[in-house]
């Protein structure tokens, strides 16, 4: 990529990129690096004082024709555009290759864009299932509790080609039954028979499935891995919905000692799918979540016949980031070290919102990917200090990029996750503690409250929202969350077990009944459900509610 370097716009990080791929390699949560410097250019300005414009309302035309899928860009471009989709192009297609989007309970925003754009996914995977063994040659699915039926009869609604095709992973298998099944021929043929009858009872909600199995039996036999996942995929195939074939997608690791070209070729003709994941290249240091130029050599390892039809093969997205901020090393004071974590599209934006005379976004020419950076103030030591904050997050042009790419090698495309950016309806959804700010009563019984969403009234009672814990008071039986809208107050926390194991700074999800809103400084919600998260890891949802219209966040 050296013929990149020429075209260096702005405040071009100079990276050290490792060339190995490892698995694990962004797990360690702080790492030296002495390699991230700076470079000024005089053509790039600064970014702007903090804006004071709300963005705009959706709009009539795309982001390409508004000129938004630009190198140079700055805070304020995002701040001012980050809720306004093109509401003329939901049927419209830019992309024309297959697309799969996974979504998440942990990233419900998922939930909502998946129906706003129903019509642009050929595939939505939402994340739900497990596969256990229970006994001997038993094996049951959990999650279950998770499947959202008027979820799917809603998008199946707006788009009758969608494939419902739910994730299952094989998470915590003990030693035993692994070998349990690796060794017997019987437990193989119960375990696919396993997965067809399942689909079979759920044959007018699901369309096949995504199998997560490879980074949890690595070092297993391959070749007995793959007899495994053919069994489970004929077996699936010989069941008939109508005429529609159930499918089943493959979801690839992008390391070779877990699944490489030979493996490819053995299960091409049975498998439908391969959702190859290239993201999360390996760094040691701050550095870009997938360069160009190394998932497009992934890519070409997985290339199918150029006579083949229909695509099986989909490039990875990522909808989100990470975040690295300059921490002081203990032991080498020569040395600097940078905190990660991930970040998604709101977190982003409230970073922008509170960062903004500070920031600046630079391109990267030879990864294809946008940086936001915070400098630290000069000293006499060092005039040239390192950034305090480095922040690599999707932008239009590093997604539109990718696109280009998924076209050139004439494969589909795989987001994860449809919650975690804000790409497909470019920001345009507010927090839900803001949209509770603009509810209204509309009579004098306690259980009608109203809201003007998308032009669309909306009347509820139970609602549920999230963010961060910032004051528990156990006197009076309350807490407080706060997103980068305002405030909530839960009121009688103590109803609820284990609540008192959140803490201040936990991020919390609470469900509830609401109180008042336009009467107090905070949104008053009597709690029914708390769950919160010590990290920003995975996490499963169970909810006891059932979900209606409002964009999956009301619940009656």
């Amino acid at each position: 990529m050296v013929h990149y370097l020429s075209f260096i716009v702005g405040f071009c990080l100079i990276l050290s990129i490792e060339t190995t791929i490892g698995p694990g390699s962004r797990k360690s949560p702080a790492r030296p690096t002495e390699k991230v410097i700076s470079t000024p250019s005089p053509s790039v300005q600064p970014s702007p004082p903090p804006s004071t414009y709300e963005s705009l309302p959706p709009t009539k035309t795309n982001v390409l024709k508004r000129n938004l899928v630009e190198e140079n860009i700055n805070s304020q471009s995002i701040l001012e555009n980050h809720q306004s989709y093109c509401s003329t192009c939901l049927e419209t297609r830019e992309f024309n290759n297959p697309t799969l989007v996974y979504i998440t309970p942990w990233n419900s925003h998922g939930y909502d864009i998946a129906k706003t754009f129903a019509k642009k996914f050929d595939y939505i995977s939402p994340v739900w299932l497990r596969i256990k063994r229970t006994g001997f040659e038993k094996y049951t699915f959990e999650g279950i509790h998770d499947i959202d039926k008027k979820w799917i009869e809603t998008l199946k609604e707006k788009n009758s080609n969608v494939h419902i095709v739910p994730r299952v992973t094989f998470e915590n298998w003990s030693v035993d039954d692994i070998h349990a099944l690796f060794q017997s021929e019987n437990e193989k043929q119960q375990l696919a028979s396993t997965f067809a009858k399942f689909l079979d009872e759920y044959t007018n909600l699901f369309d096949g499935y995504v199998l997560e199995i490879l980074v949890q039996f690595r070092g297993a036999s391959k070749p007995t891995l793959n007899h495994i996942i053919s069994d489970i995929a004929e077996r699936v195939h010989q069941l008939d919905s109508q005429g529609k074939k159930k499918e089943i997608i493959l979801a690839v690791p992008p390391y070779e000692e877990l699944f490489d070209n030979n493996d490819f070729e053995m299960l091409y003709e049975h498998l439908d799918g391969f959702s190859i994941m290239t993201y999360d290249f390996p760094n040691r240091e701050p550095g870009p979540v997938a360069p160009l130029e190394w998932v497009k050599m992934t890519m070409e390892k997985f290339s199918m016949p150029e006579s083949e039809n229909p695509i099986k093969v989909f490039l990875g997205l990522n909808f989100y980031g990470y975040r690295y901020d300059r921490v002081d090393s203990p032991t080498k004071k020569d040395q600097q070290q940078y905190g990660m974590k991930p970040i998604i599209g709101r977190d982003y934006v409230e970073f922008l919102r509170k960062s903004h005379p500070k920031s600046m976004i630079i391109y990267d020419p030879r990864t294809h990917e946008h940086a936001t950076v915070i400098h630290g103030r000069p000293t006499k030591q060092q005039q040239n200090p390192l950034p305090e904050t480095i922040i690599f997050y999707p932008s239009l042009k590093s997604i539109y990029k990718r696109l280009e790419l998924a076209t050139q090698l004439n494969v589909g495309i795989a987001i994860w996750d449809g919650g975690q950016g804000q790409f497909i309806d470019t920001f345009w959804r507010k927090s839900f503690i803001g949209d509770l700010r603009r509810a209204r009563k509309i009579s004098e019984d306690d259980t009608q409250w109203t809201i003007i969403y998308n032009g669309k009234t909306h009347k509820f009672q139970f609602v549920w929202l999230q963010g961060i814990c910032v004051k528990i008071d156990k006197i009076a039986d309350l807490m407080i969350i706060e997103d980068a809208t305002g405030q909530a107050e839960i009121q009688n926390c103590s109803r609820i077990e284990d609540a008192w194991s959140t803490n201040e700074g936990d991020y919390t999800i609470i469900a509830g009944k609401l109180l008042n809103t336009t009467l107090s400084d905070h949104i008053i919600v009597d709690a029914y459900k708390i769950q919160y998260f010590k990290t920003s890891s995975k996490h499963e949802l169970n909810w006891p509610y059932e979900v209606v219209d409002i964009s999956q966040r009301v619940y009656h």
